[in-house]
């Protein structure tokens, strides 16, 4: 997915801004509960067979209601910080090379990663472990 959003900034000529939420830079895991879904357990061979014939993988997850009770698909209410990066200069071309969508790509990584590795000790002192960007 993200080769077609790169080749779409490259053709288009838009420049790529990054940011980081720091109510977790693991994830959303302060906004949401999801069900636990160890190897071999049926709510991980559903969302793997899920991930098969949709391209995704379903999630059970829940966080508050409109009036503010413990179950709902709002998220809960914690605080956010959101950190706005520089932005990444993209050159427009015509066409979009597999070369051209892996070098924006890995500019794109490592201004995320700087990101993260700068702001992390100040907004999420608490995390349990860092970053992780999975192909």
């Amino acid at each position: 997915m993200y080769q077609c959003l790169l080749s779409v900034s490259i053709t288009a000529a838009y420049d790529i801004l990054f940011c980081t939420d720091h109510s977790s830079l693991t994830g959303d895991n302060n906004i949401y509960e999801q069900t636990p879904n160890p190897r071999g357990s049926v709510l991980r061979i559903c969302q793997e067979v899920g991930k098969r014939i949709i391209g995704m993988s379903p999630t059970v997850f829940w966080g508050i209601s409109v009036d503010g009770s413990d179950w709902g698909f709002l998220p809960k209410r914690v605080a956010c910080t959101t950190v706005v990066g520089k932005p990444v200069r993209v050159k427009q071309s015509s066409k979009a090379s597999e070369e051209m969508i892996d070098e924006l790509r890995t500019k794109y990584i490592k201004g995320l990663r700087a990101l993260y590795d700068r702001y992390k000790d100040e907004y999420d002192r608490d995390r349990t472990e860092d970053l992780q960007i999975i192909d």
